[in-house]
């Protein structure tokens, strides 16, 4: 199978959320508030959304009747560019054609999703369907306290999602609770999705200098001296307070550890108390003093740090794959030269794997719920389940063929519609009103608009393993608790004095009274914690 099949797509970012359904029947009279949400769509498709639902036995109930339900779910921020309304969305207004389920939208008011959402369990005044949907305690919680209702006894009615679910142990567990409940629907993918984050580096630059690309931290440090002699303000722009250094753990995985919590074998350990912590924190300050590392590391914001590479003054950085083609659309103008290329996590040494980088879960984390109030949940579920077909999952990845994607050599692709828009919209914007950008359905990561830069990106940034990602583990409400209230002590002081040492300010001699601090503040407890959710998980496998 080629890369690209075994690729998984996207964004954004990182992200997101937990999303709820509930159902009703016949224009049930339960209203609430509003709702948020990627695409697939035709036949004779060799996508790989087919690899897990094999056409000749995927089964799906149409037609179901004269239904509608209620669907709580938050608007995105591209989707209020084009939308009023998710029943303005091409693909739920062909999948009423399909089906004959009415679907009512309720959107909460933009910034206000959490607080309408809590106001509406609290009032007990229900959808039938919430999106984006989560509860104090988890879903075991929400089913213990009468909020939504667990889908084990329903299955019958699913028979695609459920043979999805069974394909792999990895889908079965992100889709099950550690009571044993399924108790939602879930942006699933059938293949793990490569990497979306990761270095990334001026190529130009390096071939200017003669250099290659850097494999190792040695290589790194060369190359970064390179850059200063050349005149680069900035070599590298590296924020370790960043989401990009948790999820890819760039350098600091070249020590045989993850930045926070990871797993060595099943044994769940805190990275800034293992002594390969202090190794890191040592490099990154020598860099910083010799000026390799970006000075205002910790302060660039997001604007000014796009705004220096495109004048050329950041030479390395981590970013999304989406970067290189948004970068060098915008700068070649200017700069005919400039390009990106993407760098592998680096090693200690040359040939070493580390086994920490940014990891896709087969679930994408989108939960979509059916609640106590829906008076018909059988043919919500059986609606919810057409999402998981063949021909559901086309049409949510890629929408509506001859509208937004043609078959070519038997492969959709996206038409001018979405790739060169007439009315110069963004594709992110129209994902919105032609497919779907994230929801509850079978997902096909190549329904994107994927450049071989992207491709390249993910072939290069998957050489590193995963082994010390922790799994989509859960606690219970009383370990959450608890778990936070250690951990946000704990991470403020790590933030704190960690840009100290890097900086000098604090003298490294100090950082073993760093760890024996962490450890003070009770960080075996939190390990513990992480360490049972894991054991849990584990034991749904």
């Amino acid at each position: 199978m080629s890369s690209k099949k075994i690729l998984c797509l996207f964004l954004s970012i990182l992200m997101l959320i937990s999303l709820t359904v509930a159902c009703g029947q016949n224009n049930t009279g339960n209203t609430s508030n509003d709702a948020n949400t990627e695409t697939t769509d035709s036949n004779n498709t060799t996508n790989n959304t087919n690899d897990a639902n094999d056409s000749s036995d995927d089964v799906t109930e149409t037609k179901t009747g004269d239904v509608t339900f209620t669907y709580w779910v938050p608007m995105h921020s591209q989707a209020v560019k084009i939308l009023e309304n998710y029943g303005e969305n091409e693909i739920y207004k062909k999948l009423e054609e399909i089906t004959g389920v009415k679907i009512e939208f309720l959107h909460p008011a933009s910034g206000q999703e959490t607080e309408q959402l809590n106001l509406m369990i609290a009032s007990k005044d229900l959808p039938d369907i919430i999106e984006s949907f989560s509860y104090t305690g988890g879903l075991d919680k929400a089913i213990e306290d009468n909020v939504i209702i667990s889908l084990n006894d329903l299955m019958e009615h699913a028979p695609n999602y459920q043979k999805l679910r069974e394909s792999h142990e990895d889908i079965a567990a992100e889709t099950m609770t550690d009571n044993g409940n399924i108790a939602a629907f879930y942006c699933i993918q059938n293949v793990e999705e490569p990497p979306w984050l990761g270095g990334m580096i001026r190529k130009d630059y390096l071939d200017e200098l003669g250099l290659d690309i850097p494999k190792t931290i040695a290589d790194w440090e060369n190359v970064l001296k390179a850059f200063k002699d050349k005149g680069i303000e900035v070599p590298l722009h590296y924020n370790i307070d960043s989401w990009q250094f948790t999820s890819s753990g760039l350098f600091v995985s070249a020590y045989g550890i993850g930045p926070e919590f990871y797993n060595d074998n099943g044994q769940v350990k805190f990275g800034p108390i293992e002594p390969g912590y202090k190794d890191f924190i040592t490099l990154m300050a020598k860099w910083y003093e010799e000026g390799l590392l970006d000075q205002d590391f910790a302060s660039r914001d997001g604007n000014n740090t796009e705004s220096m590479i495109l004048n050329g003054d950041i030479a390395a950085w981590a970013g999304a794959y989406e970067s290189f083609d948004y970068y060098e659309n915008l700068a070649k103008p200017n700069n005919p030269d400039f390009k990106l290329a993407p760098v592998p996590s680096p090693s200690l040494n040359e040939g070493e794997t580390v086994e920490f980088r940014q990891k896709n879960y087969f679930n994408k984390g989108t939960t979509a719920v059916i609640t106590t109030a829906c008076e018909n949940p059988e043919e919500a579920v059986k609606w919810f389940d057409y999402h998981y077909s063949d021909e559901g999952s086309m049409l949510f990845n890629w929408g509506i063929e001859g509208v937004s994607y043609e078959m070519v050599d038997g492969e959709p692709k996206f038409t001018d519609l979405m790739t060169n828009n007439p009315d110069g919209l963004s594709y992110i914007t129209l994902a919105h009103k032609y497919k779907l950008h994230m929801g509850p359905y079978l997902r096909d990561y190549e329904a994107f608009v994927m450049t071989d830069t992207i491709y390249e990106a993910m072939d290069v940034w998957g050489e590193a393993g995963s082994a010390q990602v922790i799994p989509m583990i859960t606690m219970t409400l009383e370990e959450n608790k608890e778990y936070s209230s250690i951990m946000s002590d704990i991470n403020t002081y790590i933030q704190e004095n960690r840009i100290k040492f890097i900086m000098g300010i604090e003298p490294m001699e100090n950082f073993d009274k760093f760890v024996e601090q962490i450890k003070s503040m009770n960080i075996e407890r939190a390990i513990a914690i992480q360490q049972a959710a894991l054991d849990r998980y584990m034991s749904r496998k």
